[in-house]
């Protein structure tokens, strides 16, 4: 039922469909969560997804009733050229309806005030259910935004560069200091998905996403590829290891020295470390903001790079230190290891395309 949701968020037209597939991707993620027996302080954690969930639909419905009361349409493309033809009027259908349409996004997408959220969701289940879901929903928020703000508000986005600005550094600075004081494998997680929906915004507010339409994709499917190789990495410890991934990452590097790389290069791109792709996408992004007249935004952004990737660094070095854990886990089965090398192997493609296409 997600699967189907996010196909038809990808591929909607119309605001009323947007919603129903919102609910499609969320829902069952929430009761999988559920059925997996969580504790009592994960069990109060699911229960503030649901009620943020649910706020988020409340603010989208609204949305929806304010601009359908403007412009009796709810299709992209005649939205589109409602908006294109009075993108210089204030109305306050129009504003009321856009602000709360984006709010409810917000939610889904782990922007401040609401990045919480993304951090609750990663706690509320078992670490396999919590992670896919937390990953799976905030990168679909995440390609939603980017394409209904490029297809729908364009005409209006540069009324909100400045509030997508301040929204936007402000998230980027909530995930990179979350990821510095709370380093744990899940918070990692999700501090680094709060930090992806910051520079969701930031590119949002540098134009729309069609002047970033390859370097916002890139940096995207970058991240995401990273994201899941952490993730899966870490499941394999948790299941292989008798421990907590915390301790049994501990000189993974001489253990298991394939599960390490795969993990280094997940981690290093995380952080946006060369050699990596998500360095590469983070330079060309920053490259772009100063280019499009925001150099103090860019500057302040790549401030909190570097400090989202000492906690990176950080786990690097607990991989390599020469001191082993003290017990001893069996070898991850095939499945679970080509699982691992399919990821790695497409981390490294992409970050080998920023050499060849970039340039150009």
């Amino acid at each position: 039922l997600s699967g189907i949701g996010a196909l038809s968020l990808a591929g909607s037209g119309h605001l009323l469909v947007a919603v129903v597939a919102w609910q499609l991707v969320s829902l069952p993620l929430t009761l999988a969560s559920a059925q997996s027996k969580p504790a009592v302080g994960a069990a109060r954690s699911l229960v503030s997804v649901f009620l943020a969930d649910f706020f988020s639909f409340v603010l989208m419905t609204m949305g929806i009733a304010f601009l359908f009361a403007q412009y009796q349409t709810l299709s992209y493309d005649l939205l589109f050229e409602s908006l294109q033809a009075e993108s210089q009027n204030s109305d306050i259908l129009l504003y009321s309806g856009t602000a709360l349409w984006l709010a409810g996004i917000l939610v889904r997408l782990g922007g401040v005030p609401f990045h919480m959220v993304t951090c609750e969701r990663m706690q509320s289940g078992n670490l396999a259910v919590s992670g896919f879901a937390t990953v799976f929903l905030a990168l679909s928020a995440g390609a939603f935004a980017w394409g209904f703000a490029g297809e729908v508000l364009r005409p209006t986005l540069a009324q909100w560069q400045d509030f997508l600005s301040l929204l936007g550094l402000a998230t980027v600075w909530a995930g990179s200091l979350g990821m510095l004081v709370r380093p744990q494998w899940r918070n990692l997680i999700a501090y680094s998905l709060v930090a992806q929906a910051g520079w969701v915004l930031l590119m949002l507010a540098s134009g729309g996403p069609m002047s970033l339409e390859s370097e916002g994709f890139f940096s995207m499917a970058v991240h995401s590829v990273a994201l899941l190789l952490v993730l899966f990495g870490v499941l394999v410890l948790e299941r292989n290891g008798g421990t907590h991934a915390e301790q049994a990452v501990r000189g993974l590097v001489r253990t298991r020295p394939p599960l390490a790389f795969l993990l280094i290069t997940g981690l290093l791109t995380m952080g946006c470390l060369p050699p990596t792709g998500g360095f590469a996408a983070r330079a060309m992004l920053l490259s772009r903001l100063a280019t499009d007249g925001l150099p103090l935004l860019a500057i302040a952004a790549a401030l909190s790079t570097v400090v989202m990737a000492y906690p990176c660094l950080i786990w690097v070095y607990r991989i390599l230190e020469p001191r082993s854990s003290a017990q001893e886990w069996a070898f991850p089965a095939k499945r679970e290891t080509a699982l691992l090398w399919v990821f790695g192997i497409a981390l490294w493609i992409l970050g080998i395309w920023p050499v060849i296409a970039w340039p150009g």
